[in-house]
């Protein structure tokens, strides 16, 4: 009898093997050409970006929501470049001045921030740490970006950063309680009828676990939320 049962066993554990490795074959190649093809992006992206700078002859109106397009398209793929392909064992650690990088940052969404007619206040302290930039930026940006992208059509976002954190708050439709300890697993997002992959949150959760920074989320709903990374 127990000749029987590891013969069953070794016997299911061989014909599992053979009928597992035609799908494990096709999930490598899925995500093999997942990697590929968000790497070949770039190129592409960057060359709308720049070509828009160019454009003459055209309403200024029309090249605007071309460029706001071309942003909205970039920063998606940062996120899906950073997910799919960045490299967190071997990533450059360095000084970084956080002042000037969100100063830098919200430069690049300032358009975005216009076109729903937002009023941003930056209260920044000198800071550096000695972290990835690259990181640092795609924590920045995805702060900012659902600051914009949640917010009220005329309302606020405060930009604070001091010697103990960073903090981005927004005028926006806030977040239900119950949701709040979710929204920074992959895919998940607070309202669904923004659109979105909801992996922005993710992103920024997994820079601060790797950081050793605290990521702290206040919100109430139909009035804002303000997102708090400690250092």
């Amino acid at each position: 009898a127990l000749f029987g049962l590891m013969f069953a066993t070794l016997l299911g554990f061989v014909l599992a093997k053979l009928f597992l490795k035609p799908i494990k074959d096709e999930i490598t190649t899925l995500d093999n050409f997942i990697k590929d093809s968000t790497h070949e992006l770039n190129t592409p992206i960057t060359a709308i970006l720049m070509s828009i700078e160019t454009l003459k002859d055209i309403d200024p109106k029309k090249k605007k929501r071309i460029e706001l397009s071309g942003k909205r398209i970039a920063s998606l793929y940062g996120n899906m470049s950073y997910m799919l392909l960045h490299d967190k064992q071997s990533e450059l650690k360095q000084e970084v001045e956080l002042k000037v990088l969100i100063e830098e940052r919200m430069d690049y969404f300032a358009d975005l921030a216009q076109s729903k007619g937002l009023h941003v206040s930056l209260d920044l302290s000198e800071k550096s740490l000695h972290v990835s930039e690259e990181s640092m930026i795609k924590l920045i940006d995805n702060l900012l970006s659902n600051a914009i992208k949640y917010n009220k059509i005329d309302g606020t976002i405060e930009v604070i950063l001091n010697a103990e954190f960073l903090s981005v708050k927004d005028s926006g439709i806030g977040i239900q309680e119950s949701k709040i300890k979710e929204i920074t697993k992959r895919y998940k997002r607070a309202n669904s009828d923004k659109g979105g992959f909801g992996i922005g949150l993710d992103i920024v959760s997994t820079i601060c676990k790797s950081n050793g920074f605290r990521l702290e989320i206040s919100s109430k709903e139909g009035e804002g939320s303000t997102f708090s990374i400690f250092f």
